[in-house]
């Protein structure tokens, strides 16, 4: 027993150091899988248009298929087919490769591409991971999954990382409305085609100019402004009611991080757009009004004095006079006087000839009025008031209560004389 002992103590380390471990035994039935992606196409279009016929051209110019699977959800499809054993990955990859670019062209306008990935039976995930965070969307969540820690996963020796799953990728999504489209004589697919004549791709190179060469750019392919805000760490942005609501859809929650004053004009702030701005951006819409003749501001909210709903107080050193309206009781003409009030106007019927507003004093020609502590609520153009029962009405109270009403749809209202 102690020869038998002795024995066995002196041949383990020579046994042991022969011995061959694997945690996952190697079986060889390797796999391939293809991932098509089209998102809009439910699950059983998206079987029928591209799943089954991509299963059966495989059979016919791929060797060596034990069994082909699939999964179908909505947008997404799964295809694994599986060789026999011993089978050349490489040949397989090869052609399947080679046919999908080829039927990609007999597949709905728009198909992207198949992700193409090799697995092997013995190739079993040991690691999921699922992301989530608090008060991140879905789309911020799969940006973070694909570029930030994706990349740092597969610098593993002997990784192999699938793409991630579910998320939502960053897209453009135009919502018609068939009965604007029926009634300009429009159809989903004009739209479309417009968009896609629209995206176009204008290669514009360089230009030397002395010892220096510039890159050249074109307004065909512009950067969104969302994107150039938190490029250039920009503090101050003026827009519209319309270009801040359509920033704010599209821009991350840190893209106007360095924005101290944000001033809107020319259109009056919606609250919902006033809203989203400090909901997502923690930043308060300054709105302001002015007019070209007085280059150009009138009033306009600060930090310190700012009210909701007003164009804020009228600009220090500006005169102001309210020439009341016949039959609007809440609210008077607005004309203002002041150091950057223009100096005239230029006719065509006399060239060169300055004609300065009577007594330096400009009619703006909007009905507003103004509180005790000096903020402005512009009522409306005095042009765009109608008497109706011997009331004056805006127009544009009527367009906003018709909105409320039926939202998808604009709206115009204009006073008609019956005779």
């Amino acid at each position: 027993m102690r020869v038998l002992a002795l024995l066995i103590l002196i041949a383990s380390p020579v046994v042991i150091a022969r011995t061959s471990t694997d945690i996952f035994p190697s079986i060889n039935i390797p796999v391939i899988a293809v991932a098509w992606n089209y998102r809009g196409l439910n699950t059983e279009e998206l079987e029928g248009r591209i799943t089954s016929n991509f299963e059966r051209t495989l059979t016919t110019t791929v060797d060596n298929i034990q069994r082909i699977e699939s999964t179908t959800t909505s947008g997404q499809s799964i295809i694994k087919v599986y060789l026999q054993p011993g089978a050349r990955l490489d040949t397989a990859n090869a052609q399947i490769t080679a046919i999908s670019q080829t039927v990609i062209r007999s597949y709905p306008p728009g198909t992207t591409p198949p992700l193409i990935l090799n697995f092997s039976a013995s190739s079993v995930p040991i690691l999921q991971l699922a992301l989530s965070g608090e008060g991140l969307a879905e789309q911020e969540l799969f940006d973070l999954g694909v570029n930030f820690l994706r990349p740092q996963l597969v610098t593993i020796p002997g990784v192999a990382i699938p793409w991630p799953y579910g998320g939502k990728q960053r897209q453009i999504m135009v919502d018609l409305n068939p009965r604007l489209l029926q009634a300009k004589g429009l159809s989903p697919s004009a739209v479309l085609d417009t968009l896609n004549v629209q995206n176009l791709i204008l290669p514009s190179g360089t230009a030397k100019i002395g010892r220096l060469e510039y890159d050249v750019t074109l307004n065909a392919a512009p950067r969104t402004v969302p994107e150039l805000a938190y490029g250039l760490n920009a503090t101050i942005l003026f827009g519209t009611d319309t270009f801040l609501a359509g920033y704010a859809r599209v821009a991350d929650n840190y893209d106007f991080y360095a924005c101290r004053y944000v001033f809107a004009g020319a259109e009056r702030v919606k609250p919902e757009t006033r809203k989203t701005w400090f909901d997502k951006f923690g930043i308060r819409i300054l709105e302001g009004y002015g007019a070209t003749e007085t280059a150009p501001a009138i009033a306009v909210n600060t930090p310190m004095h700012f009210r909701a709903g007003t164009v804020g107080r009228l600009l220090p050193g500006l005169e102001h006079r309210l020439d009341a309206v016949p039959g609007i009781a809440d609210g008077a003409r607005l004309v203002v006087r002041g150091p950057n009030v223009m100096l005239g106007y230029l006719r065509a019927e006399s060239p060169g000839v300055l004609q300065p507003p009577d007594g330096g004093w400009y009619d703006t020609g909007d009905i507003v009025a103004i509180d005790g502590d000096g903020f402005v609520t512009i009522k409306g153009r005095a042009k765009r008031f109608a008497k109706v029962a011997g009331e004056m009405v805006p127009l544009g109270a009527v367009e906003d209560f018709i909105t409320t009403l039926w939202p998808a749809s604009s709206h115009a209202v204009r006073p008609m004389e019956l005779r």
